[in-house]
């Protein structure tokens, strides 16, 4: 499944991502106000790509 998302300065942003079977669902919602809330993760990857030395397909190799 590929995502997108596009956060942009003084507009609110929410995500719902809903997982569901035979009836029932799982919902998760994420709501941003602010886009200094990405802004650890921004530096983590600026930190980790500059040390790469191969491609990396995932982030949970640097979490």
């Amino acid at each position: 499944i590929r995502v997108h998302s596009m956060v942009l300065p003084g507009i609110p942003s929410s995500t719902t991502v809903h997982f569901s079977g035979p009836g029932e669902v799982y919902s998760i919602k994420h709501d941003i106000t602010d886009v200094k809330c990405l802004m650890p993760g921004l530096l983590l990857a600026i930190r980790k790509v500059v040390r790469l030395k191969n491609l990396v397909y995932g982030l949970e190799k640097f979490i």
